[in-house]
């Protein structure tokens, strides 16, 4: 009847998943995450029982995320922009597809070709996904803060102007 079946199923469901964390860790943390909401962990709970088990697991960044995680060699994998809280899938889609075409310069190239909210930069510099174009988050967090307060003052002046 129904409880057998559903215990059958579930039964492998649970045989897959612990195979997958035994002989395929990286595959099976991104694709737990990729899955996200799932209702029983946070990514950031599923990163540290992967680090935990001695995955190794890189940032998002900007030049090297996907949308999804990604599985990087044997042991390791890369966070992708999903877990970005208030990131658009589309900005995010559009970032990889400019990223296709050529590679970021610097923010400033970066910032003229993907059209990013002044809220999703913060977040990506918060998040340390700026680093690439600066020494480290801090940095990227200042520089992004002097070029939303410089388009800010270019505005108030053009709006005076007129």
């Amino acid at each position: 009847g129904f409880p057998e079946s559903h215990a059958i199923s579930f039964a492998i469901l649970a045989y897959g998943s612990a195979y997958l964390k035994v002989h395929r860790p990286p595959e099976f943390y991104a694709s737990l995450i990729n899955n996200q909401p799932m209702g029983f962990y946070t990514p950031a709970t599923i990163v540290k029982d992967a680090q935990r088990h001695g995955v190794k697991v890189k940032p998002v960044c900007v030049m090297k995320s996907d949308w999804r995680c990604s599985v990087v060699d044997d042991n390791t994998f890369r966070l992708g922009l999903c877990v970005t809280n208030g990131l658009r899938q589309e900005h995010s889609k559009e970032l990889v597809s400019q990223r296709q075409d050529r590679q970021f310069e610097s923010l400033e190239d970066f910032k003229r070709r993907v059209p990013l909210t002044k809220d999703e930069l913060r977040t990506l510099a918060e998040l340390g996904a700026l680093n690439c174009f600066a020494e480290h988050r801090r940095a990227a967090m200042w520089e992004v803060e002097e070029t939303v307060h410089d388009d800010l003052l270019n505005r108030a002046i053009l709006g005076s102007a007129g």
